[in-house]
């Protein structure tokens, strides 16, 4: 719950710099709902690759957990950011979806990160990147981000492209 809370503080105070309530409930804006659900979603989907596999303990789990959802917290941002400016070049993904609420970008952003956090919960799926009792958990959890972090490049480079092909 923690990881989520500071995901949601960092989708609406960094990325989006608005205040959902009031667009949510007071303007009705389909189009940032869309997109907050979508982000939501990719979040919660990524976690559970943090979360499955064998437990190592509390203390390990909780390291790992923590360290595998700040790095999924900012994966999915940084996707966004990618998303505005690889993607949807022409526009201005805030300013669409909050101002213009734009529909179609609400959409394309709720579908990049359900897509991010499908990329996220495979890289991370399993106990601390493969993890056994004869190899320390931080150089597991180094090499499990190293294989998230390898497999998430590859894979915004096959949604770039697919991206690009499709239009």
């Amino acid at each position: 719950f923690a990881l989520f809370w500071i995901a949601k503080l960092a989708y609406s105070a960094l990325y989006r710099r608005v205040d959902l309530n009031a667009e949510l409930f007071t303007r009705d804006n389909q189009a940032l709902a869309i997109s907050t659900v979508g982000y939501y979603f990719g979040i919660l989907i990524a976690f559970g690759g943090a979360i499955s596999g064998e437990s190592q303990g509390l203390s390990t789990d909780v390291v790992t957990i923590g360290i595998y959802g700040l790095s999924a917290i900012a994966l999915m941002l940084l996707a966004s950011f990618m998303c505005e400016k690889i993607l949807l070049p022409s526009f201005d993904n805030t300013k669409e979806v909050v101002e213009d609420r734009n529909l179609g970008v609400g959409f394309v952003e709720a579908g990049v990160y359900l897509a991010n956090g499908l990329i996220i919960l495979r890289a991370t799926e399993g106990d601390a990147g493969g993890a056994s009792s004869a190899v320390s958990t931080l150089s597991a959890v180094g090499s499990g981000m190293l294989v998230l972090l390898a497999f998430w490049l590859l894979a915004q480079v096959v949604l770039v492209v697919a991206g690009r092909l499709y239009e």
